[in-house]
């Protein structure tokens, strides 16, 4: 049973490196293991300590209960505040990101009253 476990887990974490588009140094180095190791969690051989679960969780946002049985979803729904959250840190991480570094500042200096007229002209941008 345990073999099982550390096969299920190893599996899940080739999954997740593939959708993040990860090689394996790239994904160890993100959770602090080596290459090795990575190579030895995701054909079973070696099962991740815990602290290393809990990193790659941390690290790319996937579910925990999805790394461990493989159920649910990869990237557990995130709420409006999360999303917009990303969205800001992306936005200062990222060096191309001039414009919307601008946007948002100008935004804040909408008064009041324009809000309506903003708001419209953002549902026929987005068709809602």
């Amino acid at each position: 049973l345990e073999r099982r476990l550390f096969i299920l887990i190893g599996k899940q974490i080739k999954e997740l490196r593939k959708t993040l588009g990860l090689n394996q140094t790239e994904f160890g180095k993100r959770i602090g293991c080596s290459q090795t190791a990575v190579a030895k969690y995701e054909i079973g051989t070696n099962s991740p300590p815990e602290m290393t679960i809990v990193s790659v969780c941390r690290e790319f946002g996937c579910d925990e209960s999805w790394l461990r049985t493989g159920e649910g979803d990869m990237f557990p729904p995130k709420t409006e505040e999360e999303e917009l959250s990303a969205l800001f840190e992306s936005m200062f991480i990222n060096p191309d990101a001039a414009f919307e570094k601008k946007v948002v500042p100008a935004l804040l200096k909408i008064p009041p009253e324009a809000w309506i007229a903003f708001s419209e002209f953002v549902k026929e941008l987005t068709g809602k």
